[in-house]
């Protein structure tokens, strides 16, 4: 590896472990890393991303439970507190989480009656959708390096006519950052370096009814998203470890390391909330379990929790993951991440391929040497 490599890798290295600020982090990503697939990289998110929009006077929405529903209609607004004590899942806006380095954004859209407006939800009405999208755009007009992914996870309330009319909002919203579909359907084939010499910043995935021609929207096929649906800490580790174990090299992936509270749960602890219950108890736990994986293959990719930066000290959520991604250098795998484009970007690297499957003999200098140990083993 060439000596100006070695030091923007050492360099980085260096500023991330003594840093919080993670507003840029995909730009300045070592250019080896960003060749890697978008695939094989670690990227934090934020799961029901826009909750935060939530207030304790939000009507409730309809994808809460049937229960929830029920008991609105009962006691009206004195069963909206305890509600909205188990429905806010994050304490930031989508701008905050974006200058905090999240890169993911969990979203749930229903058509408010009888309005007609585009909310974000999740048990209750949070914001409508376009100051959320406003943020998000200026923020990539303003770091033209980063990429956010948008998975609009759920529809409720839709017909025909609203999918068409959110497809056309989102079209003329994001224009020409939106990143069309891979060939053959292969995300492997797609990568930072990539997407940023077109200018592509957005990754639109859209697990509704999409129309044949639209190679902007991306089907829920190419980035699968296991849900443990538990509110064991052990359970969820189980099924996030065999997820990870069987997961295709040519699709994204999402963890999701998060408990479901369900309505008899919310019933046992009246007075408590979704922090102190759940999100809370699983991100401390978690953290010890992230600190051991690796991005790449059969490792993870997006990763998602509710709160992810409520306690920075214990919980460095995003720097966790944005660092998992030198494990790619210091394990010396990044050829077998690649898939189908390795033997350019071997070239690009000035790495000699090897043999299908090899590891490209990639020698580092001391210095790095020791921080990528340091990195791995702190």
């Amino acid at each position: 590896m060439s000596a100006s490599a070695e030091v923007q890798i050492l360099k980085w290295l260096e500023s991330f472990k003594f840093s919080n600020n993670f507003e840029s982090w995909m730009g300045d990503l070592p250019n080896s890393l960003k060749l890697i697939p978008v695939n094989s990289l670690a990227i934090p998110g934020s799961h029901d991303s826009m909750s935060s929009g939530i207030s304790g006077t939000s009507g409730i929405s309809p994808d809460s439970s049937l229960i929830v529903k029920a008991l609105g209609k009962i006691l009206g607004p004195f069963v909206k507190p305890l509600v909205y004590k188990w429905c806010v899942t994050q304490s930031r806006t989508a701008e905050e989480q974006l200058q905090l380095g999240i890169r993911y954004f969990d979203l749930r859209i229903a058509v408010h009656k009888p309005t007609g407006i585009f909310q974000f939800v999740h048990g209750m009405y949070a914001e409508e959708i376009t100051q959320p999208f406003n943020s998000i755009k200026n923020f990539l007009l303003s770091n033209q390096q980063e990429v956010v992914i948008l998975d609009i996870q759920h529809f409720y309330k839709f017909g025909t006519q609203h999918h068409k009319l959110l497809q056309n909002l989102l079209h003329d919203h994001f224009g020409n950052m939106l990143c069309p579909l891979p060939e053959c359907g292969d995300v492997s084939k797609i990568s930072l370096s990539w997407m940023t010499s077109r200018k592509y910043q957005v990754i639109l995935i859209y697990r509704g009814p999409i129309g044949g021609d639209d190679v902007r929207l991306w089907p829920s096929r190419l980035w699968p998203t296991p849900w443990p649906q538990t509110t064991s800490i052990q359970s969820m580790v189980s099924f996030l470890s065999h997820g990870l174990a069987k997961r295709s090299s040519h699709v994204g992936y999402v963890t999701q390391c998060v408990l479901t509270p369900t309505p008899s749960f919310v019933v046992r602890h009246p007075l408590s909330n979704l922090l102190d219950k759940c999100a809370a108890p699983c991100n401390y736990a978690i953290i010890s379990w992230l600190n051991q994986q690796h991005p790449g293959q059969k490792g993870v990719n997006v990763v998602i929790t509710d709160f992810f930066d409520f306690d920075p000290v214990k919980f460095p959520f995003v720097k966790t993951i944005v660092l998992l991604n030198y494990k790619l250098i210091q394990e010396e795998s990044v050829q077998q991440s690649w898939g189908t484009t390795r033997n350019k970007q071997m070239h690009q690297l000035q790495i000699a391929p090897g043999p299908l499957g090899a590891v490209p003999q990639v020698s580092h200098s001391p210095e790095v040497q020791v921080e990528l140990k340091n990195l791995v083993h702190p």
